[in-house]
């Protein structure tokens, strides 16, 4: 339902989210991670469908997921959410390659797991 939102109550949505996540407790992040899609997966499916300035939201938000847990599903629809652009990268893909590197650096995250 996102996409179909106006504009501002996108973004008030995803800040909101935000704060969720960015609060040093995992438990926000587990549970986020826990719903039925996960919400990484619906953030990698938002990312073409929104604004840009929604799309930087939506990318801390996966990038903070994806450093507490990451899935080869997730990681595979990452890639694919890259590729879609063709030849030519969307500026969107820049900000998920910085989340995709966020993840890596962070030494409690599923680096430890590679």
């Amino acid at each position: 339902l996102l996409p179909c939102m106006a504009q501002d109550t996108q973004s008030d949505l995803l800040r909101d989210l935000s704060l969720l996540l960015a609060y040093p407790d995992t438990l926000n992040r587990a549970a986020c991670c826990a719903t039925t899609p996960p919400l990484t997966d619906q953030l990698l499916g938002l990312l073409p469908r929104v604004a840009p300035v929604q799309q930087e939201q939506a990318i801390f938000l996966i990038q903070e997921l994806m450093s507490h847990t990451v899935t080869v599903r997730q990681l595979k629809r990452l890639f694919r959410v890259l590729q879609a652009s063709g030849a030519a990268l969307p500026a969107r893909a820049w900000g998920l390659l910085r989340a995709l590197r966020h993840t890596l650096e962070v030494a409690d995250g599923p680096a430890r797991s590679f």
